[in-house]
């Protein structure tokens, strides 16, 4: 850069200042000898960005030029200019200088760049304020159990949910449909949305409506693709319900709430203001402004009374009172836990303990277990993970280690293990018993999967994963184009590892 900056200003002062031919081809021949050397630089990005300030300082250089002489004696110093430039570039090549294999090319450049930066993350081994290396989570966490193979290889836009009962719902070419483990297209692409399936029963939906989602066209198919709920408007999807899925919710256009049987027909009408997710063949429904619960068939078991209500949990229900606070209560409707809570949250499975919060401010929990009996002490520990899942929690240690330290639970509160915050964090959706979802700190932050142990079962190499209890794991990745898409593999392979 020194060195086309000082022949620059030679080349304009020769011709500003009437200097001898001498000194405006020396101006020359070290401007373009420059290019060459900064061509050849061992930082290639450094070359190319001098190249482009070379070609900025030529073009003022040829525009000073044009302002002083004719055309004619521009056009004979740039004759004679190429001549000495050629003259310098092949004594270049003789000396070793120069040599057309060092230029790379941009794929070439980025390539290097990118074995440049994995090979120093490689190397690294210990943790620091960057994040996490894989040699990190192999210290933490172990690979002796990382074992899979590809079932399909990633190719699909999109999945939605994890596989599920032999079947996984996918999206290609914008449209969604079902494929099993071998990747045979079982249900047609032919949707634009899928759910997963449970107990045999899937939602899919035929035809949107981006205004009012209450005019979308869906129904419910079985594992052949045939319609159990033929296709309507108004039918109400709620996610991931594994609990009593054979009452579907269906909304008026009116915006009133009631449920289908798997004929399709009105089973229980739709006079509800909204309505929760059945769980334990019991829902909450609100009328009137006021939270009640009422059975499979519409009958109420607890009169509508309560400021707000939650899911059904082994028999229990949370409830609101009127001053916001939270307790429990019986199928009944009998209160078997006073409302002293400021939140209370149902876990992902029954046999998980429920979270129960005294001070949103101070974020001490407690978990209640079956028999409503603390799991775990607020004076021991603080919340990080809001809810059991999979029958494990993540909360910050206890003591000094808890500005540093992440500790796993079971459902007794007892310790599975633990491990440093700096080099991953819990990422606890949809996980299931025995398959955890982690993501590695730092710039790339890929997700991996570990067991109840803190074994590592998949390495940090995806960007997305969706568990399965099966073993069969979705998962998302980017190849070199920085096309995102999804696969599936299978977890404890014995052949064709990867």
């Amino acid at each position: 850069l020194a060195v086309s900056l000082i022949s620059a200003i030679l080349f304009v002062r020769g011709w500003l200042k009437k200097l001898s031919e001498a000194w405006k081809y020396f101006g020359v021949a070290l401007l373009l000898a420059s290019v060459f050397v900064m061509m050849t630089a061992i930082r290639a990005f450094v070359g190319v960005v001098a190249i482009m300030i070379f070609l900025f300082i030529a073009a003022v250089c040829l525009m000073c030029v044009k302002t002083q002489e004719s055309s004619a004696q521009i056009a004979g110093f740039i004759k004679k200019s190429l001549v000495i430039g050629s003259l310098i570039l092949f004594v270049l090549l003789l000396r070793g200088f120069f040599s057309l294999k060092e230029i790379p090319d941009l794929r070439t450049i980025v390539t290097r760049q990118m074995q440049s930066d994995l090979k120093r993350i490689r190397e690294r081994n210990v943790t620091n304020e960057e994040g996490s290396s894989s040699l990190d989570l192999k210290r933490v966490f172990g690979d002796a159990k990382v074992k899979y193979r590809w079932l399909i290889e990633p190719k699909y836009g999109n999945a939605g949910y994890p596989f599920s009962e032999g079947l996984w719902g996918v999206e290609k070419d914008g449209l969604w449909g079902y494929v099993d483990s071998a990747d045979n297209v079982v249900i047609d692409f032919k949707y634009l949305f899928v759910g997963m399936f449970q107990n045999g029963k899937a939602f899919v939906v035929m035809s949107r409506d981006i205004n009012d989602e209450k005019k979308d066209i869906a129904g419910v198919i079985d594992k052949e693709g045939k319609y159990i709920i033929q296709l309507r408007q108004g039918l109400v999807f709620q996610g991931q319900s594994p609990d009593d899925n054979d009452r579907w919710p269906f909304c008026t256009p009116e915006g009133k709430y009631g449920f289908l049987n798997l004929s399709g027909d009105e089973h229980i009408p739709a006079v509800f203001d909204a309505i929760k997710k059945f769980s334990e063949g019991m829902v909450a429904v609100q009328s009137e402004g006021r939270w009640g619960v009422i059975d499979k068939d519409g009958k109420w078991l607890i009169a509508p009374r309560y400021q707000d209500l939650g899911v059904f949990w082994n028999g229990y229900i949370p409830f609101q009172s009127d001053e916001g606070l939270w307790g429990l209560l019986n199928v009944k409707g009998e209160v078997i836990f006073e409302p002293k809570c400021t939140k209370i949250i149902k876990s992902v499975s029954r046999s998980d303990p429920l979270l129960v919060q005294f001070d949103n401010k101070q974020f001490k929990t407690n978990y209640l277990n079956e028999k409503l009996e603390f799991v775990i002490s607020s004076d021991q520990y603080e919340v990080h993970s809001e809810e059991y899942a999979g029958g494990l929690v993540f909360l910050n240690a206890p003591g000094p280690k808890s500005a540093d330290t992440y500790t796993a639970l079971d459902i007794k509160g007892n310790v599975a293990f633990e491990f440093p915050k700096m080099i991953a964090s819990p990422w606890r959706m949809e996980d299931v018993k025995g398959y955890y979802k982690m993501v590695a700190k730092g710039i790339y932050r890929k997700m991996f999967v570990i067991n109840e142990k803190g074994e590592m079962l998949l390495p940090p190499n995806f960007l997305n994963l969706k568990p399965s209890e099966e073993g069969i794991i979705a998962v998302q990745s980017e190849n070199l184009k920085g096309d995102k898409r999804w696969g599936l593999l299978i977890l404890g392979a014995t052949s064709d590892d990867i």
